[in-house]
């Protein structure tokens, strides 16, 4: 019933624009739903900017405000348009069952089909999988998730991380589905439905440059399968967000243009405002549309008229792109943070950096631009580099695929050639068009290093909608010189596509696996979405040990406060709020501290009634744990006696307080993770239960403890089981005073030690020794 609720929301503030639009002008269907689509993104965006200002943040605020909204312009158009609005929309009706034959040829059928294969692939992985990218984890979700716990707009600690800082347009796009359903389950899907718009977007400006509506269709299916598209479209980068409304900000610039009709200009103007409000690399892409608006405001009005009609364009941007700037102005002293822009260039302002890094300057220059001097090196080799090795195929980083570097960039190269050709006869839109794309890898280059092309291709992914728009431009002029070659072209590019998306089940970033899933759903083994961790890269399976029976032992109460510390490089909070945002951070709930002095050490039984509730503390190679709010390590929590340790690697630990596993429910569910986790462990110690019973206790460090902790809270092993860290097996022993105490592996030093049991399993055996007091 939610998700219904949900679709009729979201389609009642797109209808409402939608008809509203089309009342005050009369747009072609594709002109409607890209405008009608960048309207409903800001009315959601600025209502939750504008409450989360003032503190009022909630679902049913938010909710109202925006039916408010959305039915007030329908009440308007019913009361005082209703025939102007039924007879443009009855126009755009049938001129889309009248091009509708036109399209569905058999090539662009296909894409659809896989278009639709696609779309439940990606829904169904959103519904099962968590949000896995590192930089979803890290840096655009949990700003969103402390919002929707505090109903209002905060700032997490920049010594952290410098990106809390950063414009956050994209990610309140993320926060629509997540404080609709109090859960992360759809968030997944807003980048995927981003990309959809995309496709309207670039059939609309190839009909723009009269493309038939056939090709543009074609060119526009293509964008969905794009390897990078792919890969953005199940994650919460924003990168993919960002693409699209620089190519919606082209339209409605490029519509100006053609037409000078002031309600183009003021669509920019919100373009433009959305797109600051995003992400800092879109100051370029503003900046580049400038001389687009400014030589048409030039051409067609007076000097007087022209700067009224700037200023309008400027004030229509400033609602969705001042805010972050000024906020960060305010805190930070940066408009731009972590930039800072000067006479001397761009710097990094970076403070978590300066703070965990000592000795690295607050403020430095950027790194040198290896990239673009290696490719003014030797151009053609660097290109044909670049080319082949297509950074970051197979994941959100990067990847343009076959499409792009085959077709899409002669096609490119085609229109540029043209542009300059149309320069020469005084006519400067095409070039100032197709101008983007040089200057879009130029500053690219200039900004990135060669070795990180992999990581930031995502960064310019809005040179694969210009390929696209190339090509259909492309296809237009074959057709009428080469007839012949369209279908071989058209026919390459959906097996292209067909194995884009074959790929995409080899992804790691992200993963997009759903055989598990489901199977676990089917069989109705299903613990929690962070159980599927463990088929992602990096240190996410071994964070993954804490936030898994973190969340399902959460899920249904009011949650628990967290300490979570880790290396600086790992440090990532977002699951730590569980699926269901029920659980807080308490390193974020803390009284700030000053942005350089030391974080002061933990005692817990100083105000123990603010102590958290659990802990989780992770650990790579050797480096520092990074401590937030307060230094609390695991010696301390250990020590104090109170909290019991749930689960336990060789790199995470994962504490609560006992009081709490005490609860019947609580204690149910623990039972329940640990049958579903560890079921072959429990399988095999099962027969070995009873010649252990009759002991005070069992301490182990071993990963056999779960199995063993499962065995002692069902009855079967009756004496009760401690998993400790590894250094604490005789401390714990000592600390228990029990006269007979059962480790695994080898016995206590300092206790009249005698073999109980030895269990052979299929990765060793497993000795047990009865341990007493001398």
């Amino acid at each position: 019933m939610s998700i219904l609720a949900f679709i009729i929301v979201n389609l009642l503030i797109f209808l409402s624009w939608h008809s509203c639009i089309s009342v005050l002008r009369k747009l072609s269907v594709g002109e409607s739903i890209v405008y009608a689509g960048l309207l409903m993104a800001a009315q959601i965006v600025l209502t939750e900017l504008l409450l989360g200002i003032v503190g009022a943040l909630t679902l049913p605020t938010l909710l109202t405000v925006n039916l408010g909204v959305s039915g007030g312009l329908l009440v308007w158009l019913v009361l005082a348009r209703r025939s102007l609005a039924a007879e443009r929309l009855a126009g755009m009706g049938r001129e889309f069952i009248s091009g509708f034959p036109d399209v569905m040829t058999p090539v662009n059928a296909a894409l659809m089909v896989l278009g639709i294969f696609l779309t439940i692939w990606v829904c169904t992985a959103a519904y099962f999988l968590p949000p896995r990218g590192i930089d979803d984890l890290v840096a655009h979700l949990p700003p969103i998730y402390q919002y929707v716990q505090d109903h209002e707009i905060s700032l997490l600690p920049i010594k952290l991380r410098d990106q809390f800082a950063m414009p956050q347009n994209g990610e309140f796009l993320f926060l629509w589905p997540l404080i609709f359903f109090h859960a992360d389950t759809f968030i997944d899907l807003v980048q995927y439905v981003v990309a959809l718009f995309g496709v309207v977007v670039i059939f609309a400006l190839a009909r723009r440059f009269e493309v038939g509506r056939d090709d543009a269709v074609f060119v526009g299916l293509l964008f969905l399968f794009t390897p990078l598209v792919l890969g953005q479209a199940g994650s919460n980068y924003v990168d993919l967000i960002v693409g699209v409304c620089y190519l919606t900000l082209l339209y409605a610039a490029m519509r100006f243009w053609q037409t000078g009709a002031m309600f183009h200009l003021i669509m920019a103007g919100i373009a433009t405002g959305f797109g600051l409000g995003i992400k800092h690399n879109l100051i370029v892409a503003v900046l580049a549309v400038q001389p687009m608006i400014v030589m048409c405001l030039w051409r067609d009005k007076h000097f007087s008229a022209a700067i009224r009609a700037y200023a309008c364009y400027v004030l229509f941007s400033l609602p969705l792109g001042t805010f972050w700037f000024l906020r960060n102005f305010l805190v930070t002293g940066y408009p731009l943070y972590p930039y800072q822009l000067d006479l001397s260039g761009l710097h990094a302002v970076s403070w978590s950096t300066s703070i965990n890094f000592p000795g690295i300057k607050t403020v430095t220059q950027l790194p040198s631009n290896q990239a673009l001097t290696d490719f003014l090196h030797s151009p053609v080799n660097f290109f044909l580099s670049y080319m082949f090795q297509d950074p970051g195929l197979g994941s959100f980083h990067g990847g343009f695929g076959v499409m792009f570097w085959g077709l899409g960039v002669p096609a490119i190269l085609f229109c540029i050639c043209k542009a300059v050709q149309a320069a020469m006869r005084r006519d400067f839109f095409p070039a100032l068009f197709w101008g983007h794309v040089p200057l879009t890898f130029f500053v690219y280059f200039l900004q990135i290093s060669s070795s990180r092309l992999q990581f930031n291709q995502r960064l310019i992914l809005v040179v694969v909608g210009f390929g696209l728009l190339a090509l259909g431009i492309f296809l237009k002029k074959l057709r009428t010189e080469f007839p012949g070659s369209v279908p071989v072209i058209r026919s390459f590019c959906v097996a292209v596509s067909i194995l884009a998306v074959v790929h995409l089940a080899g992804y790691n970033w992200p993963s997009m696996q759903i055989r598990q899933p489901v199977a676990d759903w089917a069989s109705g083994e299903q613990t929690t979405d962070y159980k599927y961790f463990a088929q992602t890269p990096w240190d996410l399976p071994l964070l993954g040990a804490a936030w898994g029976p973190l969340d399902f032992l959460t899920q249904s109460g009011d949650g628990w406060s967290v300490y979570t510390a880790a290396p600086w490089s790992v440090s990532w909070t977002a699951p730590v709020f569980g699926s269901h945002i029920q659980n807080q951070v308490w390193n974020f709930r803390q009284e700030p501290v000053g942005l350089f002095q030391q974080e002061p050490v933990g005692d817990l039984r100083q105000e123990p009634a603010s102590n958290p509730d659990a802990f989780i503390f992770h650990r790579m190679n050797d480096a520092p744990l990074f401590f937030l709010g307060k230094k609390i390590t695991p010696e301390h929590v250990w020590s104090d006696g109170r909290f019991e340790m749930v689960t336990k690697t060789p790199t995470t630990y994962f504490w609560v307080n006992s009081s709490l596993l005490r609860d019947s429910e609580t204690s149910e569910k623990l039972v329940t993770w640990y049958a579903r986790t560890f079921a072959s462990d429990i399988r095999v110690l099962e027969s070995i239960a009873g010649r252990l019973s009759g002991n005070d206790a069992l301490v182990t460090a071993s990963v056999w403890g779960h199995g063993l902790k499962y065995l002692s809270l069902i009855g079967t092993l009756k004496m009760p089981v401690h998993i400790v860290p590894d250094d604490k097996v005789r401390s714990q022993a000592q600390r228990l005073k029990g006269q007979k105490i059962i480790p695994l592996d080898k016995p206590l030093i300092g206790y009249e030690s005698n073999l109980v049991a030895r269990l052979k399993t299929s990765v060793g055996t497993i000795v047990f020794y009865e341990n007493r007091i001398r």
